[in-house]
């Protein structure tokens, strides 16, 4: 008997599972009730007999590469171990696991990711997510764990699932648990540490977390579009995957990732693997620094210390004559600055007003519908509605260098670049933070007599007295700040740099902030220097705690950091780098670095 479309389409699709999954062993069986996944056999959904039609195609995919990636990703023996009791905490505990498995395998595969977005979005209309009126209408498991969802892909939702996230973002942001969404992030790869940190998540949620007896793991059900019930791969999405011809996933799924190992899944302890109990980590807080930099650098005394509004730096008449002179460097660079701002400004609108999802069942008129509408006026799927834009959920804090190296042109030209973004981007809806990191003098001031008073004893640590400096809160609009950011050319401001505390006061400013992406530029003409420190300490000190720092700051904070280095090489500290010679060119490196970052396209996730 000649292989029907269907028989090939069904073929095709488990071949593609597999080998999205490295299992090609695994069977793949077709049956008209739910789907499942263990380690031995995956089950999908085909409804009826005969051709599959296009939705039943688009199903399909999004069942298989569902269960492909938690094949793939998945240590079912660790999360037997890990699931909590019964309720809604266990259903949370899974919906979290599935969205770990399928954030991490469509980070490759841009094609996946819609097709898995596409699928959520049915399994929400499903649902009624589209429907709600109110947060009752979306369980507590379901809520959380879209907005986590959220946070992992760093992306927006589907319209449902949107909706849906949205009634209870208010209540998840009053538990003040949102810093714990944003770090899981981080350990996304680490199936063992995202179980402990989502089990503490769900304590400080309140829910029932009573030990659950070891079982086999089953996954949380919902009900598909028929009304049947599946577990987890078939809930949270599908991907691009088992179309006959090939498809992304088909080309890609032998060489994207490597092999599962025991420390990408999370891998279980020895104690653990043989049935014992595994010995408890000592819990950090990798959030902060205090506990989360592993470091010998201290300060000798924080006393005199200084984190200080620009204008308690000067008075108004000195700020306005400082902004003249300011406007009056700003000629020779307004062309080309001016211009990429505009870029700017243009790429980040457009995203903000014309990117739309089409056919929708409710929103606005959709102008290319109207005669299907004047045909058909009960006729589906004839609205448009607007995406949200991921960037307006943004806060940029630009960190400038206002040491004695930068005086004269370098210092000019970073606060003109300065004033010139937080211009363009506050047109855009962006928050922009202008800090600078200098200290209040020179060989270490009060802090170096101090210690000389106390006899110099060895390796006092740092010898200076900081001076950070606000010139532009987040909050606060351009027009009120303007005169403040001239403050960097005033005459004896610029002394020494001590960049690892200064990262970290920038970074204690940034994490406080509301916005979902958080964004650190920092502005620099080379490595930390203070005499006083130097003297007194290991040649390297101020080097290392710097390096420590951004190590920390880059692989377990949710901030995203880049630096500009001005006639010096920073990529040998910043792993997103980049080095000016003139810096004249440092406006327009700005700019496009940020748009680059800001772009919903381009964004990581």
């Amino acid at each position: 008997m000649p292989e029907t479309a269907a028989d090939l389409f069904q073929r095709v699709t488990g071949a593609t599972l597999r080998a999205l999954a490295a299992a090609p062993d695994t069977p793949v069986r077709f049956a008209p009730s739910a789907t499942s996944t263990d380690e031995d056999s995956v089950q999908l959904i085909v409804h009826g007999e005969g051709a599959l039609s296009a939705d039943d195609r688009q199903r399909l995919r999004g069942q298989a590469d569902a269960a492909a990636l938690r094949l793939r990703f998945h240590d079912a023996r660790l999360h037997r171990l890990q699931l909590p009791g019964d309720g809604e905490a266990r259903q949370l505990f899974e919906l979290l696991e599935q969205a770990r498995v399928e954030v991490l395998g469509t980070a490759r595969l841009p094609g996946v990711a819609q097709n898995l977005a596409a699928l959520l979005e049915r399994r929400g209309r499903a649902l009624g997510w589209a429907r709600a009126q109110r947060r009752a209408d979306v369980p507590l498991a379901e809520g959380v764990a879209l907005l986590v969802r959220e946070r992992l892909s760093g992306g927006g939702l589907p319209v449902a699932a949107h909706r849906a996230a949205d009634f209870w973002r208010p209540w998840v942001t009053d538990q003040g648990v949102m810093l714990q969404l944003d770090a899981l992030r981080l350990v996304i790869g680490d199936q063992a540490e995202y179980g402990r940190q989502v089990c503490d998540l769900l304590t400080d949620l309140g829910l029932d977390m009573r030990p659950r007896e070891a079982s086999a793991s089953v996954a949380p059900s919902w009900p598909d579009e028929s009304g049947n019930e599946g577990d987890a791969t078939d809930a949270e999405g599908g991907a691009e995957s088992a179309d006959p011809g090939g498809g992304e996933a088909a080309e890609d799924a032998g060489q994207v990732w490597p092999a599962k190992s025991d420390s990408e899944g999370g891998g279980l302890s020895e104690a653990a693997a043989d049935g014992g109990v595994a010995e408890q980590p000592v819990r950090v807080n990798w959030l902060d620094p205090q506990q989360a930099i592993c470091s010998d650098y201290r300060a000798y005394s924080c006393e005199f210390d200084q984190a200080v509004e620009a204008d308690e730096l000067a008075d108004s008449d000195e700020l306005a004559a400082l902004r003249r002179q300011l406007d009056s460097q700003l000629s020779p660079l307004q062309g080309l600055v001016a211009r990429i701002a505009n870029r700017l400004q243009r790429r980040l609108l457009v995203q903000q007003q014309r990117a739309w999802e089409f056919d929708q069942e409710e929103g606005l008129l959709d102008g290319a519908r109207i005669a299907r509408v004047v045909a058909n006026p009960t006729h589906a799927l004839s609205y448009k509605r607007e995406k949200p834009a991921a960037f307006r959920d943004t806060v940029v804090t630009l960190l400038i260098d206002n040491s004695g190296s930068m005086r004269g042109r370098p210092i000019t030209v970073a606060a003109l670049s300065a004033d010139i973004l937080a211009r363009t981007l506050e047109r855009c809806g962006v928050k922009v933070e202008v800090l600078g990191f200098t200290t209040q003098a020179w060989k270490g001031g009060r802090v170096w007599e101090t210690w000389q008073q106390a006899g110099e004893p060895t390796n006092p640590g740092r010898l200076n007295e900081l001076r950070h400096i606000i010139y532009k809160p987040a909050d606060q609009p351009w027009r009120r700040a303007k005169n403040r950011i001239g403050l960097m050319l005033k005459p004896g401001l610029l002394k020494e740099n001590i960049d690892g505390e200064a990262l970290i006061w920038a970074y204690r400013r940034l994490i406080r902030r509301p916005e979902a992406r958080k964004i650190l530029l920092v502005i620099s003409d080379g490595a930390p220097v203070d005499d006083a420190t130097l003297t007194a300490n290991p040649p390297h000190y101020l080097d290392a705690h710097l390096r420590q720092v951004i190590q920390w700051l880059e692989r377990r904070t949710p901030v995203q950091l880049m630096a500009i280095g001005i006639g010096h090489d920073v990529t040998r500290y910043y792993r997103q780098a980049l080095m000016l010679r003139e810096p004249e060119e440092l406006g327009g490196a700005m700019l496009k670095q940020l748009a680059q970052l800001l772009d919903t396209r381009l964004a990581p996730g």
